[in-house]
């Protein structure tokens, strides 16, 4: 560069202008840099003149002139204000980056780590001139780059100190802590000096969210502070003592005394002298409230501070419309003015105006066309499946994973394809895969608690043929698609209203598991994890490893299920007479992933109510054949056995769940009085959009859920006006479908429903088990008695019993989609429209789908038939029993009934009593009852679930916390989606090829002698 220099002039710009190359112009704008001018003109020039030189340089590609450019530019910079050296550092570095080749020769030689290297320092560099958005995509590109390399201990403990410092400067002080943790641990194990500014951060965000107190413990702790004791941590605990005592005299002592440690780190200092204004403006606050005009100088000796000082910070206070009031300086007063009333009524619209704009973004986002396109094909093809199920076997699958997984497949495919074309104007988030899986569930629940195979089919002619009592025109009803179509519409969503009004309850402040939900949310989340998070990638290893495992285990079992009582699911595993009083291991990859996500104590309690009713009291009662009850009643006879297992289960989950209700319910009485009386805002309501009572503290994640849960809310007013406009507009329609069902009867049905909405799903949260079939049974008995055999009971019974499981099924699902909603951060809005969407598809979809079955088969409901129908008789039969009344059970199963109800409450009773520490080892009722009516084969399956989350948390907790929900996710959805094809290979008569029987040794003996023969 030349020694001479140009005139600072507009004209020596047009020569560099005019030059005929750039490297003339280049000379010519270094000559007028040169220039020693400092008037205002010339500095103009000269700032024109580098910008200028910067894009010459960038085009000429030549970036080591452009660093020594910034040295060369020091006694300029002294002459300009900093906002205008700002600017110009950051044009000079913008150019650099901007020049061709560099970053992309880097990428070229795929040197990750050196990639690394330069996106970590360009971010340093951006947050030096308070460029955020440039220095968090900066680190962002930094971070993507060292996932896919190997980065040294030191490398990733300079990116998470820089993560930390910029979660810092946005405030968000508990995530920033987290990085500057990591990047300690890095530092301390190199023993690397930076280690001591990651405490310090550490520290220094302690003191921003509030918890001063901790620094003293973090300082003394062996592992952390003892070894790093000097100025830098005294510093910070001198500010910690002044930030605990609330007294800024400590803390401009700490200021002072400590000032190369908290003044001259850029970081530190930032952040501390928000912190200072925070104090100040709380202590002047305080001091000033008593009075209504003070002298300024009397204020400042109290906070004992100049008063120039204490002036200024009360003007800018005023200005900033921290309290209300003037300062009289020609008095030296302050005075204080009492605060404005304003008028809240033009405030209050523009908050509702905005809150619903929000909510209706919110539902746009999540509630689109695709996804009730996606919906309505996979509710046909599960309608269908349930359907199959439903009319050959009865027992249906939870089919929430498989809609999950297929909704996130069909979406995805399309989302792909529409991304190739460049037509994708919406990504396919999570939620939106919530709104596919809730719709799909709601849908296909229809096709089983319409009844198609139970009580509506119960009430035809085909079965009513096969019964030998009740069989006159009074109580049989064929089916036709008009009534059926409106009899679902009209009681499918009873249940969905019920239970809004407690979702808060059982999903937040109760934390009820919903297994299933649980399980389903956790496959969907993995879906939708950024693929950046080492974490993510293991949970999603983790699960397909699982899923991959369960989903063929149920393949290969499938090949051994031939026939009756045949396969691994009939393994007599403690011997054949244990398998006949249902003590077995049936090797179901679901029930042990869902022992791995419930509690201990519920699958205790579960084994604790198998054993005590299958291994104690079931044998006791069966020993009493022919005392008790008459010897000719086959096994499932309602007047025999059967019915101690079926009404004792009932009163104790009515005892279960009534006591919870009341207990909810009092507490909600009590805050409502107390609210009244006292006008208090800190009596809350545990019920709606009220808040919830303190709870322990939560994690980041469940805090964020819970806020998002608790955002969009449902008014508790809505569900209420809603449930008794459909109650009532169902009173009216039903009794014209079904003459015998009176409409008192529907009335007191719904007075008693909403409790036994609560009571299952209550049950539901706790086990996954949902007993809607048995309120149904319930329904059929009180109902029947009621009504009497000559005035049609046996439909008044069967038609209740349709309206009380419709209303106690969807009010399950519903809670159990809320929970899958609440893990996906899906809305809870969005989560009920698409459950009403989906219970509308399915009342037109299942009846129509049963139609078809119903038309195209000649022998439907026929024993012996392809589509038999079994428990359409089944229920026909309880019917006919129910209208004879409780008198027909059999000896002393009331009593017992009575005796269960009492010790259900008496334990809950005792469980509150005794506090939280004792209750973990009281069962729950509920969970015992479960077993009772079912078996307790699959509490073996669940306890060992239990058994191997709690081995693998004694080996390594922090692993077993991390992949435990994956791996019964795993479990769970690999068993769960084996349900579709096995569904389709019936559909399509497929059979398995072996039979896997195990017989006793005589009975094995008889068979080869008979075939011998």
């Amino acid at each position: 560069m030349s020694s001479s220099h140009l005139p600072a002039t507009t004209d020596s710009l047009l020569q560099a202008a005019e030059a005929k190359s750039p490297s003339e112009a280049i000379s010519i704008l270094y000559q007028v840099l040169e220039n020693p001018s400092s008037s205002s003109e010339a500095l103009r020039i000269k700032e024109q003149a580098i910008t200028n030189l910067s894009d010459l340089l960038k085009q000429e590609g030549r970036a080591s002139e452009l660093q020594n450019l910034l040295v060369k530019l020091r006694p300029f910079f002294s002459l300009i204000p900093k906002a205008k050296t700002a600017k110009i550092v950051r044009v000079i570095l913008d150019a650099v980056a901007k020049i061709p080749g560099l970053i992309k020769e880097v990428r070229r030689l795929d040197d990750k780590l050196l990639l690394v290297e330069i996106d970590l320092l360009e971010s340093k560099l951006h947050f030096s001139l308070r460029n955020l958005p440039k220095a968090k995509a900066a680190l962002t590109a930094a971070r993507t780059a060292a996932n896919a390399i190997y980065v040294p201990p030191a490398q990733q403990g300079t990116i998470d100190l820089q993560s930390g410092i910029l979660h810092a400067e946005e405030k968000d002080y508990k995530t920033g802590y987290s990085y500057f943790y990591e990047a300690f641990e890095a530092f301390n194990a190199l023993d690397d000096s930076q280690a001591i500014y990651s405490l310090k951060y550490m520290l220094l965000c302690k003191i921003m969210v509030n918890q001063a107190d901790d620094v003293a413990g973090i300082i003394s702790s062996p592992k952390v502070g003892l070894q790093y004791q000097g100025p830098e941590l005294d510093a910070m605990k001198a500010v910690a003592d002044a930030h605990s005592k609330r007294s800024l005299g400590l803390f401009e002592t700490a200021l002072k005394n400590f000032k190369t440690q908290l003044d001259e780190d850029p970081i530190v200092h930032r952040h501390l002298s928000s912190l200072y204004d925070t104090l100040m403006e709380q202590n002047l606050c305080k001091l000033i409230e008593p009075f209504s005009r003070v002298e300024i100088a009397h204020i400042a000796e109290l906070i004992e501070l100049p008063v120039h000082h204490v002036e200024k910070k009360l003007s800018q206070m005023i200005l900033d419309k921290k309290f209300a009031g003037t300062l009289d300086q020609g008095a030296g007063c302050l005075v204080i003015f009492d605060d404005p009333k304003t008028d809240e009524i033009y405030p209050a619209t523009l908050e509702t105006i905005s809150n619903m704009g929000k909510v209706v973004d919110s539902l746009y986002n999540q509630l689109t066309v695709r996804a009730f396109v996606v919906a309505f094909v996979l509710c046909i093809l599960f309608t269908f499946i349930v359907m199959k199920l439903n009319l050959t076997t009865g027992i249906i699958p939870s089919l929430n994973v498989s809609a999950g997984l297929l909704g996130f497949f069909f979406v995805k495919i399309w989302t792909s394809v529409l991304e190739k074309c460049g037509l994708l104007k919406q990504p396919f988030t999570r939620q939106e895969n919530t709104v596919i899986q809730t719709c799909v569930v709601a849908a296909s629940g229809i096709a089983f608690s319409g009844g198609f195979g139970s009580y509506l089919f119960g009430m035809s002619e085909v079965v009513a043929r096969q019964s030998t009592e009740a069989n006159d025109a009074l109580n049989v009803k064929d089916p036709t698609l008009a009534w059926m179509i409106g009899f679902l519409f009209v009681v499918s969503f009873l249940g969905l209203f019920s239970v809004v009004p407690l979702r808060k309850i059982m999903i937040v402040d109760f934390k009820l598991t919903y297994p299933s939900g649980t399980a389903t949310a956790h496959l969907i989340n993995s879906f939708h994890t950024p693929q950046g998070a080492k974490l993510a990638k293991k949970q999603v290893r983790t699960l397909g490893k699982f899923f991959s495992f369960s989903f063929l285990w149920g393949f290969f079992q499938w090949f051994f299920t031939a026939g009756d009582d045949c396969g691994f699911i009939s393994f007599p595993t403690f011997g054949l007479k244990a398998y006949r009083n249902k003590f077995y291991f049936d090797f179901s990859a679901t029930y042990v992933g869902v022992g791995m996500i419930c509690p201990y104590l519920i699958n205790v309690s579960l084994l604790v109510g198998a054993i005590l009713s299958w291994g104690v009291m079931w044998p006791l009662i069966q020993g009493r054949k022919g005392s008790w009850y008459s010897a000719d009643y086959r096994s499932d006879s309602l007047h025999g056995l059967q019915g101690y297992k079926v009404f004792i289960a009932i009163a104790m989950i009515l005892g279960d769940g009534l006591y919870n209700f009341v207990k909810v319910l009092g507490g909600t009485l009590f805050g409502l009085y107390n609210q009244i009386r006292d006008k208090n805002a800190n009596h809350v309501l545990p019920v709606g959009n009220q808040s919830s009572p303190p709870a322990p503290e939560l994690s980041y994640d469940d805090q964020r859920r819970t806020q998002l849960f608790l955002k969009d809310q449902i008014p508790t007013s809505f569900a209420i006006v809603g449930y008794i406009t459909v109650a009532v507009v169902s009173t009216i329609i039903l009794p014209r479908i079904f003459h015998p069902l009176k409409w008192y009867y529907i009335v007191v049905i719904y007075i008693l429903a909403p409790t036994l909405a609560f009571c299952n799903a209550y049950g539901c949260g706790l086990t996954d088990w949902s007993l809607a079939s048995t309120y149904g049974k319930l329904a059929i008995f009180v109902i029947g008695a009621w009504a009497g055999a000559h005035n049609g009971g046996v439909l008044a019974g069967l038609a209740a019993c349709g309206v009380m499981m419709n209303i106690v099924s969807t009010a399950s699902d519903l809670t159990q989609d809320f929970k899958t909603g609440y893990m996906t951060l899906a809305s809870p809005r969005s989560m009920f429209v698409s459950q009403i969407i989906g219970t509308a598809m399915g009342c037109v979809i299942s009846p129509c789908v049963f139609w078809l079955f119903y038309k195209a088969f000649h022998d439907f409901g026929v024993p012996g038939s392809q589509y038999p129908a079994p428990f359409a008789l089944v229920y026909r039969n309880m019917a006919i029993l129910g209208v004879e009344g409780f008198s027909a059970l059999p000896k002393r199963c009331l009593m017992l009934c009575y005796v269960f109800f009492g010790v259900a409450i008496a334990i809950n009773f005792v469980r509150d009593v005794v506090g939280p520490r004792r209750a973990k080892f009281i069962p729950i009722p509920m969970a015992m009852a479960i077993p009772f009516y079912l078996g307790g084969y699959f509490t073996i399956d669940m306890c060992l679930g239990s058994l191997i989350l709690f081995m693998w948390s004694k080996i390594d907790k922090v692993k077993a916390d991390a992949l435990g929900p994956a791996v019964a996710s795993g479990l769970i959805c690999g068993d769960g989606i084996w349900s579709m094809p096995s569904a389709i290979l019936a559909l399509a008569g497929i059979k398995p090829p072996i039979c896997m029987k195990f017989l006793s040794r005589s009975a094995n003996s008889r068979v080869d002698t008979f075939l011998g023969s």
